[in-house]
């Protein structure tokens, strides 16, 4: 009960006057104190009493000293640590939590849409029933997901978790799957409904890691993938802790990429909880490099930032900054001093300097997929002829023609999507070229082109470009009955005949015009 007389004293006290080293700027006084310390004073304070009365004696000769405790308190919020008494007993009939704290990096400079972010991370006050959310972001074209640390029951584990795609046309990929490690992520219900990835991951207090969260689109899969990388900075070694298949196609990061610290049990609301972030980057979608984010906003729960009849906070908190990072601590033991001390800033925005260069590791990692490739071609082209005995064979080879010498041609250009005709590359299997080029910069598979003794086939993979398709002879003196069968993936067939789709080219040669397909559409060929 003491200490706590002492908490409302300090209150009191601060409510006069708190303004001083608001900004969180560099005071020096070290307000932190380890348990023995802590102990140690909590003994000392038992003979409150006698103390009274020896100051109320002295009290003409010592006139000054309430201006000093004034002082000291006035200068206490803004320096690292927690300032105010704790009571461990403290009561708390209505069930409430600590203060969240948040912290919003600037990201004003950038163009918002990241492939991937890392951000340092250390407490010295693990709290349980504390979970430092080390990064808030949305999926573009998907929700909301979340990555980070906790102590639960005394239990450290680390957390990846992603909502409900809302925007998904397909049921069955509206929730993303667990692709490492080999396991199902459980699934959830409160705050809405999602997936989540939480096991152990035995971290330790007043030691520094590093959280890396990375989008790509790998080859094996229609969609993009989300890693979350933890590096143990003492050590350097870098853990792969899980990774997520979000079905969504060319995603990328987005939002506030938001840091949180929650106390989620009102049974160790009295507990201190703390932060230290620095060195925040984020590497921009397309990019390969990564941008020093060295701006950030701390802020704390306000009653505006819930329904009237949720706000369910108590207790004390104090933020700031450092020389190279930022830091914030929360307690629950006590009134609140969000509604009790309306002089306590409550969103302060402070820059810090860079300790640490950016991560310079490949995060390379073997799922075991195979290179998921289209079996079903969005449309089957099948080319047949049979030559006509009326041509020259002689003077074909002394023109250095072979008369057999014939082809069907598949021009690509660009549709809905762009595709680099300077990065085309071709494999070859048996007798099928497949043929792949980087469309809107990443690789995909764009046709196949398979000889057999009945002709050619040509298959369509892409319905975002467009192809130009002909079948053309070696010479102009040789007669064919060509025709193609034009096929979609619902099994409509189309055929077209060389004499009804017989062209000329500015050479002058004949050449079987067969059709074009733009954007999964099939036309007339196209003259340009």
């Amino acid at each position: 009960m003491k200490r706590k007389l002492l908490s409302l004293l300090m209150s009191s006290i601060m409510t006069m006057s708190l303004l001083t080293g608001c900004s969180g700027s560099g005071v020096s006084l070290d307000l932190s104190k380890d348990d023995e310390e802590a102990s140690d004073d909590y003994n000392d304070s038992e003979d409150t009493d006698e103390s009274d009365d020896i100051s109320e004696n002295n009290s003409s000769t010592d006139a000054s000293s309430a201006d000093d405790t004034e002082s000291q308190a006035d200068s206490q919020f803004g320096s690292e640590g927690y300032p105010y008494e704790i009571d461990p007993s403290d009561p708390n009939p209505e069930n409430r939590m600590a203060h969240n704290i948040y912290l919003d990096p600037d990201l004003s400079a950038t163009s918002g849409a990241f492939s991937a972010y890392s951000i340092d991370f250390k407490t010295s006050d693990d709290a349980n029933s504390t979970y430092w959310s080390l990064c808030n972001w949305n999926m573009h074209n998907g929700s909301g997901a979340y990555a980070g640390l906790q102590n639960a029951s005394n239990n450290k584990v680390a957390i990846l978790s992603f909502w409900k795609n809302d925007h998904a046309t397909d049921s069955d990929k509206a929730l993303a799957s667990l692709v490492y490690p080999d396991d199902t992520a459980d699934t959830f219900d409160n705050e809405g409904s999602g997936v989540k990835w939480i096991r152990d991951y035995s971290w330790e207090k007043d030691h520094w890691y590093r959280m890396v969260i990375r989008a790509f689109d790998p080859e094996w899969s229609d969609g993009t993938v989300v890693e979350e990388w933890i590096q143990d900075k003492e050590s350097g070694e870098w853990t792969l802790y899980a990774a997520y298949d979000t079905h969504i196609k060319d995603s990328y990061l987005e939002g506030n990429m938001s840091f949180f610290m929650e106390n989620f049990n009102s049974k160790d609301c009295n507990e201190v909880r703390s932060m230290n972030l620095g060195n925040i980057y984020v590497m921009e979608y397309g990019s390969d490099k990564w941008t020093a984010i060295d701006t950030a906003t701390i802020k704390i729960d306000t009653p505006d930032f819930y329904e009237k009849n949720e706000y369910n906070k108590k207790g004390g908190y104090n933020f700031g900054a450092e020389d190279n990072y930022f830091w914030g601590y929360t307690c629950g033991s006590g009134d609140d001093f969000v509604e009790n001390e309306p002089t306590l800033p409550v969103e302060q925005t402070y820059t810090v300097k860079m300790s640490d260069s950016a991560p310079d590791f490949d995060f390379a990692h073997d799922y075991g997929f195979t290179v998921a490739t289209s079996s079903e071609p969005y449309y089957s082209i099948h080319v047949n002829w049979t030559y006509f005995e009326n041509y020259d064979e002689d003077t074909c080879r002394e023109m250095g023609i072979e008369p057999y010498e014939n082809d069907v041609y598949v021009d690509v250009s660009d549709g809905d999507s762009t595709v680099d005709l300077m990065s085309f590359r071709c494999e070859t299997v048996d007798a099928t070229d497949t043929y792949y080029a980087l469309v809107n910069g990443k690789e995909e598979k764009i046709y196949s082109h398979t000889v057999s003794e009945e002709g050619y086939l040509i298959q369509i993979f892409r319905n975002d470009l467009t192809y130009n398709i002909s079948w053309q002879t070696s010479t102009n003196t040789i007669d064919t009955d060509c025709y193609a069968e034009i096929k979609d993936a619902n099994g409509n067939v189309e055929v077209r005949t060389r004499d009804e789709y017989l062209a000329r080219s500015y050479t002058g040669a004949w050449y079987f015009a067969i059709c074009s397909i733009k954007n999964g559409v099939v036309g007339e060929f196209d003259y340009y």
